[in-house]
């Protein structure tokens, strides 16, 4: 009981007591170190194309859309998230779906600029082929790809692009090769 009433006591010493520190909310002193943040353009992005699925049980291509959002935190760099699907309709039938975040890389900060991207995230397959499970689990992509107009508020992308979901089914990890023709806005 007496530990209580000390614990009790020093609470309302510490809270009454003037704050050691000088600065309030609002009267930030130091304002170089704000000054030299650098806002990030933002876009969002929709990109679609042609692709091909592995361990998936298809032979034939399919289709891959994808819509995120990019933020440029600097002339070299970008912060991506994005939700991809790719589908394949047919006499059997094939998806794999992830959400991802990650980074492209640019090699110019230029009106044409090729870069590299790398992200992790959580994706799933699901088929209706005979003898192959579904599954879910941790995915990882890459991307290579060409920003055109990327000096303007809205760009182009042409992407190659690689997902794969590291969870094995019946044939192996499943994944997907997509080849992108996109819009940044």
């Amino acid at each position: 009981m007496k530990l209580q009433a000390w614990i009790l006591l020093g609470g309302l010493a510490v809270s009454a007591s003037p704050s050691l520190s000088k600065e309030k909310v609002g009267e930030i002193w130091d304002t170089d170190r704000i000054q030299r943040r650098v806002e990030a353009r933002n876009y969002s992005f929709f990109s679609f194309g042609p692709n091909a699925m592995n361990n998936m049980g298809v032979d034939d291509g399919g289709v891959s859309v994808t819509y995120g959002h990019i933020w440029e935190t600097t002339p070299y760099a970008a912060i991506k998230l994005g939700a991809e699907g790719a589908f394949y309709f047919g006499d059997e039938n094939a998806s794999i779906a992830a959400g991802t975040l990650g980074a492209n890389f640019y090699l110019t900060p230029t009106e044409v600029s090729p870069y590299v991207g790398f992200d992790l995230g959580y994706g799933a397959a699901a088929t209706d082929v005979e003898g192959i499970d579904n599954v879910s689990g941790w995915a990882g992509g890459a991307t290579v790809g060409v920003a055109l107009f990327r000096t303007s508020s809205v760009q182009m992308h042409i992407t190659a692009r690689y997902l794969q979901i590291f969870t094995d089914n019946k044939k192996g990890q499943p994944s997907q090769g997509t080849l992108g023709l996109g819009v940044a806005f």
